[in-house]
């Protein structure tokens, strides 16, 4: 009787030792070892409740219903064990794959199903009677064709989750050594006590009056002691979890072999990937991404660029000896528009500089001209006014030279600014801005134009530079009493406009450097040149960044045709 007594009371022990284990970790219930442990408790909850039941039943009959009753609800003990190992130390992450899963707990679902229905117990059990041992009276049976396929299946389990745990002693030290040997206790009595009752002709007896209540005591007083003791599943790591899946940029934990082992929540949407990444090559998973850290630019499930800055870092102490990598996709886009609106600004200086110094120096030109003509015409008495006016001139042409080299420096590319305008109003104002050099130059112009309003999308400035450009070298080229032309026609899909002038006419040799130079505009080219085609240059360029067409002809001693056209 006081053995039969103290077999309740342990078993009684693990009843309530369960209970404070499902108490004390339910609320960790999203950590996936939390949720393995609380099927492990139940499994242990059902088992030794039954089992206290089969020695206190004093029918024949009770103590077969509860027999049944514990094989039924420990089922799943092995698998559970198993994934819970698995989980606690995270090794062999393999094992939770939705295939290898199925294939664990198949046998357990089976087992369950078998016991569940009376039609298939004897498979597993059957000639029950009652015996008693040691003054404990309980259940004798026979195994059936079925048990040891079973039994065989879930000692398999048993083994694999004992080797990892000497896979985890071995790699590990202190602590987790500690947690190995505690949890694991358990399991090396229970794997004593059958070796033993097996070696004994009495294996039954010696199974049913230690290897069922000691066995699953000593697992309960193990985890127990290891997660009040040494802190195993404390909420650290389900914190660090949330943070993990809470992280705002895409981050991939990844082996030695740079296998995926994890990937953070922002990372699983961006890159909408499925569910089943464990365990696969990185290069699989993200075929687009290289492990080369820098910047990337990539297309997200919402078929937008996104800008990324990759970093890699190694999980080890100072790099060494890692046991995997961490990869940081870090969102650099806000900075990418910050650095674009930068860019943007200088860009804009640069270019209103630029056209500035380049149209200015038309000017300058005009103010030498003008000085010149009054100095030959009012005679030497007023030299000192006009050395001071040449000085003036020369200083002023200094500074546009020095605004032009410093936009040479510069790697910026002038980008368009489109907006409707109108080519007769910017043409007429051009001409009207020019009229006193045309007339102090003797030559007439002479415009044609359809009445009709010409509207096209462009960057005006950029167009007035061009348009300007050309005519003052007309202007320059033409000798007194000639005409330049300027025509303004309007075809089906583009917009033409010709500057012609009765100048002195190019060569062929030299009409074909001079072509060849101005269809090679870059900033860097300007102050090369020396003034010398920079006004054709910057015209090419800025047509061709409109999609328009170019196009120059001339004859010596009849003069020069330039035309050019943008779309419509």
């Amino acid at each position: 009787m006081s053995l039969t007594i103290i077999l309740i009371l342990c078993n009684l022990a693990t009843f309530v030792l369960t209970i404070l284990t499902v108490i004390h970790t339910a609320r960790l219930w999203r950590m996936r070892s939390i949720r393995y442990l609380l099927a492990l408790s139940l499994t242990f909850i059902i088992g030794s409740f039954c089992l206290a039941n089969v020695y206190i039943a004093q029918t024949f009959e009770e103590k077969v219903l509860f027999l049944h009753l514990r094989v039924l609800g420990m089922c799943f003990l092995t698998p559970c064990w198993l994934y819970f190992i698995s989980s606690v130390f995270d090794r062999w992450n393999w094992l939770h794959k939705k295939w290898v899963t199925i294939i664990m707990f198949a046998p357990a679902v089976l087992n369950f199903l078998m016991i569940l229905f009376p039609f298939s117990r004897p498979l597993l059990f059957n000639n029950f009677q009652p015996v008693t041992h040691f003054g404990v009276t309980v259940v004798k049976y026979s195994f059936g064709s079925w048990y040891n396929g079973i039994y065989l299946w879930s000692m398999a389990q048993m083994i694999l989750s004992y080797v990892i745990s000497i896979v985890v002693f071995v790699q590990s030290k202190g602590y987790q050594r500690r947690q190995v040997l505690i949890l694991n206790m358990g399991l090396t009595v229970s794997l004593a006590q059958s070796l033993i009752a097996y070696s004994l002709k009495n294996a039954m007896e010696v199974e049913w009056i230690a290897t069922n209540t000691f066995s699953l005591l000593s697992t309960q007083i193990g985890i127990m002691y290891a997660l009040l003791r040494h802190r195993l599943l404390s909420v650290v790591p389900l914190a660090m979890v949330r943070i993990f899946e809470q992280l705002p940029d895409p981050v991939f934990v990844l082996d030695n072999e740079n296998r995926v082992m994890g990937i953070s929540g922002r990372g699983i949407k961006f890159f909408n990937i499925s569910q089943n990444f464990l365990g696969q090559p990185f290069k699989v998973v993200l075929p687009q991404v290289s492990l080369v850290p820098g910047e990337l630019v990539l297309t997200g499930s919402d078929q937008k660029l996104h800008y990324f800055h990759l970093a890699l870092d190694k999980i080890g102490e100072d790099g060494e000896n890692s046991s995997g990598t961490v990869a940081f996709f870090r969102d650099i886009g806000t900075q990418k528009k910050v650095e674009l609106r930068l860019h943007q600004d200088i860009e804009f200086r640069a270019r209103l500089l630029a056209l500035l110094a380049h149209d200015l120096s038309g000017f300058v030109d005009a103010h030498a001209l003008i000085t010149h003509a009054l100095q030959k015409s009012i005679g030497p008495g007023h030299h000192q006014h006009f050395e001071l006016l040449e000085s003036s001139s020369m200083a002023s042409q200094n500074l546009i030279k020095n605004v032009m080299d410093w936009v040479r420096t510069q790697p910026i590319e002038f980008h368009p600014i489109k907006k409707s305008f109108e080519w007769n109003a910017l043409i007429r104002e051009i001409l009207f801005q020019n009229q006193s050099r045309v007339q102090m130059k003797g030559v007439d112009v002479v415009f044609a134009s359809s009445p009709e309003l010409v509207f096209t999308d462009g960057d005006s400035e950029m167009m007035a530079s061009a348009f300007r450009n050309i005519f003052f070298n007309a202007v320059r080229a033409t000798a007194t009493g000639k005409r330049i032309y300027v025509t303004l026609e309007k075809n089906k899909d583009h917009l033409e406009i010709k500057i012609r002038d009765e100048g002195y006419g190019i060569e062929a040799e030299e009409l074909e450097r001079i072509c060849h130079a101005s269809s090679e505009f870059v900033l860097t080219g300007v102050s090369k040149t020396h003034g010398s085609g920079i006004g054709l240059m910057i015209a090419r360029h800025f047509i061709s960044l409109h999609l328009g067409y170019f196009s120059m002809n001339s004859r010596v001693g009849i003069g020069t045709e330039v035309l050019f056209s943008v779309p419509l």
